[in-house]
């Protein structure tokens, strides 16, 4: 997976961009990684850091069908289950569908590891301070006695329609729906 942050993320978790890694191994393994996945979008997720009611949240969004994962109280030492968290977050979203939590062990397995670049999709960028927008707006209605209801916040905005660009024109899509549709045309069992 190629994961696209924002210039205050990259900065805030200390993220390295493949060309800034010193260690050979590794900045060959993140080019193998680029190399593999940089035109496919399904492996390309955006990321970006945000405050919510003094609360870190860290916004997932992924750049072919734009389903998004929000990610709470994430630390620096956090940063190396970030995939793994949005993965946890995608099995429970389809808890109930055991063909898609197939299908996503198998994506999961197609790319098991990450690699963090700069955000340059001008259109990704825009979606995600959209998403910002709209969550900073609703979000206190995801707190009860207290308590953020992150699993509700995202299944929440699993379900908002979204737009996505299919075949040069913008379409409304359920981004779970989407998601779905794509990993199982790709991942999903030949019966």
């Amino acid at each position: 997976m190629i994961i696209y942050a924002t210039n205050e993320t990259m900065k805030r978790y200390k993220l390295k961009c493949p060309n800034e890694i010193i260690s050979p191994e590794i900045k060959e393994i993140n080019r193998s990684i680029i190399e593999k996945e940089k035109d496919d979008p399904l492996y390309a997720w955006g990321m970006k850091l945000f405050y919510f009611d003094g609360r870190k949240c860290i916004q997932f969004i992924n750049a072919q069908t734009r389903i998004a994962v929000f990610l709470f109280f994430k630390n620096i030492a956090d940063r190396g289950m970030f995939l793994n968290d949005v993965a946890h977050y995608l099995l429970w979203l389809y808890d109930d569908d055991l063909e898609m939590q197939d299908a996503l062990k198998r994506y999961y397995a197609s790319s098991p590891l990450a690699t963090f670049d700069k955000i340059t999709d001008r259109s990704l960028i825009s979606v995600l301070n959209y998403n910002e927008r709209c969550f900073l707006n609703v979000g206190k209605r995801y707190i009860e006695n207290g308590v953020l209801q992150t699993k509700k916040i995202n299944r929440g905005v699993a379900n908002y329609l979204t737009t996505v660009t299919i075949n040069g024109k913008n379409e409304y899509v359920v981004p779970k729906e989407f998601f779905r549709e794509a990993i199982m045309k790709r991942f999903g069992a030949d019966d």
